[in-house]
């Protein structure tokens, strides 16, 4: 029997569902801010699914994946009174704070340290030759607009 007909035989429609190509990246990200809460807090992170895909989709059409992951190390070392959420990395106060962060002298130094005090010693060097890519502030301020303005319109269709 052919689709079709089965489709007519129990009388009710189906809808073919497309595959969306899903950016990997995203994916890869949520793993890797998985497994960094894990090792850094010993905490299993909150993600909301849709709402942690999106922000991090968004997050990746500013800066590459590499940033993301420093962004998520330094967010996990220095914020740990915060929730280790996405939302929470990705809102405007933090990355006002990440910003400020990111112009001191050792910032980057800072996160060398965090990479190497919580992933093996053998792979740092090479991890970090590929991985450590300098942030500007513009990609920092977009991101954090952006999520402003998406919790905003979030709160007042749940008013």
């Amino acid at each position: 029997m052919t689709r079709e007909k089965k489709i007519k035989k129990n009388g009710k429609a189906k809808l073919s569902i497309k595959n969306k190509s899903a950016n990997p990246e995203i994916k890869q990200f949520i793993d890797f801010f998985c497994r960094s809460s894990q090792k850094i807090r010993n905490q299993k992170p909150i993600i909301i699914h849709g709402k942690d895909g999106a922000l991090t989709k968004f997050a990746l059409k500013k800066m590459s994946l590499s940033q993301l992951e420093q962004m998520s190390l330094w967010f996990l070392e220095k914020k740990k009174s915060l929730s280790p959420k996405i939302g929470t990395m990705l809102s405007k106060r933090v990355m006002e704070t990440f910003e400020r962060d990111m112009r001191l002298p050792d910032f980057w130094k800072e996160i060398e340290n965090i990479y190497a005090k919580h992933y093996s010693r053998a792979t740092v060097s090479a991890k970090l030759a590929r991985k450590f890519i300098p942030f500007t502030s513009k990609q920092v301020m977009e991101i954090a607009e952006e999520v402003a303005r998406t919790e905003r319109l979030t709160k007042r269709r749940t008013r």
